[in-house]
């Protein structure tokens, strides 16, 4: 891996992904084929032709403001980061929310009955977003453009059209005050992608720069833009920090050409003790946010990391059946996970590494690994699960003091929650086809395919749910459908509708 911080002669101003059913691994690959489609016939523009003009503010005409917004002396290493921002105000969010608005996509794009939205991106390291503006992107046929909502009435902040035909992906970033988005000619073809930060409550253009690779996570590090993805025509892992202006103004790393592997498109990211993961379709790069001095974990893209809490790293190496009928599928792959806790001895263990949601102090007392939980400084087994051999997929998700056992069945999700260092039952619930958990307040937050049901963090009640409609079929819109919580409202997109809520 290559990585070599700025030129001082120049101007100078992360979750791990939670692993997926095949079928959902399956449906993202053709999510993001399906949202390059109007890329393919792009013409190449540069980063100023990329933004047509500069924001439209019904609220107040804004200034563009070329100098980079996020800009501070490098940091010395290790540096320390906190991952979470200050509390926002209290809101009780296992109250059900009330509709309040509703916008229709077509009409943000003068009428256009094709017209697609999307939501940014939320912050990779899970940071409570605390802005008044939700930023969405609209696309119909070879025009594009990127919103401004207010959340608490739906009315246009801003906007931002785009020229030529486009993908864009935008990335709310930190506590929601920048957001950055990203667009290239062609989804897998595109040797640079343009980068644009806008002011989220304004839509002020902070900063505008280019890339070599198509950015999976987009955050922002002590006040730094931290940018992590794939060239998709070199297979190699790149990730960069420094400003809206010039994005590799503190530093930039790659891996060697033919990493990343091109079979899938996802990814995550998490910051420890100074030290940053990024995790694109099955690779792994680890870096020290001060210097970006690394290493990337495997060639063969089958050995991926991440951090766990109390400095335990979680090493997953996956051996592939090369003389199998059907080297891919799952039953063909062995994983094997080693557990390096900070000051002691490592130990392996079988199966698949555990996801988190947040962090916590009983989270430093054990890994999980495959169906069981281990001491995380001695090895021990403190407690195993017996997954049902009927069901058709299982996995583990730890949240505070607990263990969210979740066992996907054909048209739903059983999720069991027990204690994370005793194994002992707390409480059982279900949703419909549940694909993706988030924890907000104490509210765990399932967004499934037919819409969003949330549980009692501490009971498990389902204590309100919003239903999509069944316009189109589940394996179309599975990956359609996203919600964003900010402060006292929730906005959800689905199909051609943005809606609004309050909790009151």
């Amino acid at each position: 891996m290559s990585s070599a911080p700025h030129d001082s002669t120049e101007p100078s101003p992360p979750a791990s992904a939670t692993p997926r059913p095949p079928w959902q691994r399956t449906g993202l690959v053709a999510a993001v084929a399906l949202g390059g489609v109007a890329a393919v016939t792009a013409i190449a523009l540069g980063a100023d032709a990329y933004w047509g003009g500069e924001a439209e503010n019904p609220v107040a005409a804004s200034t563009p403001d070329p100098s980079p917004a996020l800009t501070q002396e490098p940091p010395s290493s290790p540096e320390p980061v906190d991952p979470t921002a200050p509390a926002g105000p209290t809101v009780d969010y296992t109250t059900e929310p009330t509709q309040v608005w509703q916008v229709s996509a077509p009409d943000l794009m003068s009428g256009d009955p094709m017209t697609l939205v999307a939501l940014a991106a939320g912050d990779p390291l899970d940071r409570p977003n605390s802005q008044d503006t939700v930023v969405v992107t609209v696309e119909a046929g070879s025009a594009a453009a990127v919103v401004g909502l207010d959340r608490d009435s739906g009315a246009v902040s801003w906007r931002t059209d785009l020229a030529g035909s486009v993908s864009v992906d935008c990335h709310v970033v930190g506590t929601g005050a920048s957001t950055v988005c990203v667009t290239g000619t062609d989804l897998l073809d595109s040797e640079t992608w343009d980068v644009a930060t806008f002011e989220t409550s304004t839509g002020t253009v902070q900063g505008r720069d280019s890339v070599t690779f198509k950015p999976v996570t987009v955050t922002e590090i002590n006040g730094d833009l931290v940018l992590a993805g794939s060239a998709l025509l070199t297979g190699a892992l790149h990730m960069t920090r420094g400003t809206p202006d010039d994005l590799d103004a503190r530093w930039q790393t790659s891996s060697e050409n033919g990493y990343v592997p091109a079979t899938e498109y996802y990814g995550g990211f998490l910051v420890d003790e100074g030290t940053a993961w990024s995790y694109v379709s099955g690779a792994t790069m680890i870096v020290d946010l001060a210097t970006g001095q690394g290493e990337s974990l495997s060639a063969a893209s089958k050995q991926t990391s991440a951090p766990w809490p109390g400095g335990t790293l979680l090493e997953s190496v996956t051996e592939v059946d090369e003389n199998a009928p059907e080297p891919t599928a799952e039953v063909d792959e062995t994983v094997t996970v080693t557990v390096t806790p900070s000051g002691a001895a490592p130990f392996t263990a079988a199966g698949n590494a555990w996801a988190r949601l947040g962090s916590s102090d009983v989270m430093e007392a054990f890994a999980g690994v495959g169906d069981a939980a281990y001491d995380s400084r001695t090895g021990v087994e403190l407690w195993s699960a017996t997954p049902d051999p009927e069901a058709l997929w299982t996995s583990y998700t730890a949240v505070d003091d607990l263990v969210l056992h979740q066992t996907w069945w054909e048209e739903s999700v059983t999720i069991a929650a027990v204690d994370a260092l005793t194994g002992e039952p707390r409480w059982t619930s279900g949703t419909r086809s549940a694909l993706l958990l988030s924890r907000t307040g104490d509210a765990l937050l399932a967004d499934t395919s037919f819409g969003i049901e949330a549980l009692h963090l501490g009971t498990g009640e389902t204590v309100w749910s919003l239903d999509y409609t069944d316009l189109m079929t589940q394996e179309s819109y599975t990956y359609a459908a996203a919600h964003s919580v900010a402060g006292e409202s929730l906005v959800t997109t689905f199909d051609q509708l943005v809606t609004g809520y309050a909790f009151d």
